[in-house]
């Protein structure tokens, strides 16, 4: 049924040990989540191509767009909602645009954007503290760190003597998405996209640089603007989020990044960029990577033209072959 794609089974490879963490964290509703993205964005593409173009397949890219849009889903959010985005985003982000390898945008992280827009409440609000495969849900959200640190509570306050507050962080016990929590295990899986080639780690490092310069540079006491978010330590705005997991596994996505070299690390700094601007200028938008991520897709194609070729990369020119006489016509003319 599946068109067999191995980079793609790789990347849902690097997924598998967050995904069942994630059960671990949220129970029935994680697995939920992830199970009705799947069955939404497989079936979405099958019936596009069923009437558009019965000869091809469906991608095994389908099934990580799923889960990657899942992990960025409220562990509470009514599973009516999950397949909205999800559906939108194969149509209006891939199939539209001719199918995989064509499309523009990031279709998980697309699916993302419009369930911000379409649901902003429950988006932002449906949360709760995890662990003990969700036994510990009830009823009421709970802030997440990135909501804490905005509202200007102080890091060290929260870490108190035993440090729990970044073992929690770490470890992803704490509210946030389905699985965009776990640091150490979203680390894991970038070590083994970059060990398998994967994943380009130019993309990874570009990305975190153009988020650490300007997380360090703009702040509200350097810009003195009254109206921005408090500023927010570099370090734990790093590991507070989605950043990490954005980075390691969306703005990688080899079909929306820019295709040259020098280009990667332009478009890994424009993420960067975009994702601290929103994050300091947009207090209803807390995470800043979804719109990080759009962004530098549309400036994907134009940064690919900006950089000239490398001389590597020019075709040489092939050498006219040597006319032989076949052995037949050389008997005759000897004759």
């Amino acid at each position: 049924m599946f068109q067999k794609q191995p980079m793609m089974r790789k990347v849902l490879y690097a997924l598998a040990p967050i995904a069942l963490w994630s059960i671990y964290l949220y129970g029935w509703r994680s697995l939920a989540i992830i199970l009705v993205s799947v069955i939404a964005g497989v079936l979405t593409e099958y019936l596009y191509l069923k009437y558009t173009d019965p000869k091809k397949k469906v991608t095994e890219a389908v099934l990580v767009s799923s889960v990657l849009y899942a992990m960025g889903m409220p562990p509470a959010l009514p599973l009516w909602m999950v397949p909205v985005g999800i559906i939108l985003a194969v149509i209006l982000a891939k199939m539209v645009f001719g199918g995989f390898g064509r499309n523009l945008f990031n279709p998980a992280i697309t699916g993302r954007a419009l369930m911000y827009l379409i649901f902003s409440g429950p988006m932002t609000s449906r949360w709760f503290t995890p662990g003990n495969f969700g036994m510990n849900f009830d009823g009421t959200a709970s802030p997440t760190p990135l909501m804490q640190v905005r509202s200007g509570v102080d890091p060290s306050s929260l870490a108190g003597a035993d440090n729990s507050w970044w073992t929690d962080l770490l470890l992803g016990l704490h509210s946030s998405s389905v699985g965009e929590g776990a640091i150490v295990l979203i680390l894991l899986g970038a070590i083994y996209l970059l060990v398998t080639n994967t994943a380009s780690w130019r993309l990874m490092l570009s990305g975190l640089i153009g988020f650490l310069i300007p997380s360090i540079l703009f702040g509200p006491q350097v810009l003195n603007v009254e109206t921005l978010s408090p500023a927010i330590d570099p370090v734990v705005g790093t590991f507070s989020g989605s950043f990490l997991f954005v980075c390691v596994f969306m703005l990688t996505d080899p079909v929306s990044a820019p295709k040259k070299r020098p280009s990667l690390w332009l478009y890994g700094i424009i993420f960067g960029l975009v994702t601290v601007l929103v994050r300091y200028f947009a207090p209803s938008f807390p995470e800043g990577t979804s719109f990080g991520i759009l962004i530098a897709n549309v400036f994907a194609p134009w940064i690919d033209e900006f950089f000239p070729k490398a001389p590597n990369a020019v075709v040489p020119i092939k050498k006219k072959a040597k006319k032989t006489v076949a052995p037949a016509a050389a008997q005759t003319i000897k004759a």
